[in-house]
């Protein structure tokens, strides 16, 4: 039986211990969902519980994969 593609993809961004889940496109690189939380987050710079970042290299996305039971 054929699978087909997911069309969104769940990404899990992480900022000191703030985690953030976002949906993507398929089509998007982890480059362009970085920059898209990068403004996502610097939009709100005087909310406490926002975490503080700079450049894209205050986070990373982390790849989840599933194991086999």
């Amino acid at each position: 039986m054929f699978r087909s593609r997911f069309k969104t993809v769940q990404l899990q961004l992480k900022t000191h211990k703030t985690s953030i889940f976002i949906s993507c496109p398929q089509e998007m690189t982890f480059n362009e969902a970085k920059e898209r939380t990068l403004s996502a987050l610097t939009a709100f710079p005087d909310e406490k519980d926002v975490p503080k970042v700079q450049s894209i290299e205050d986070f990373e996305i982390c790849v989840g994969r599933l194991s086999k039971k």
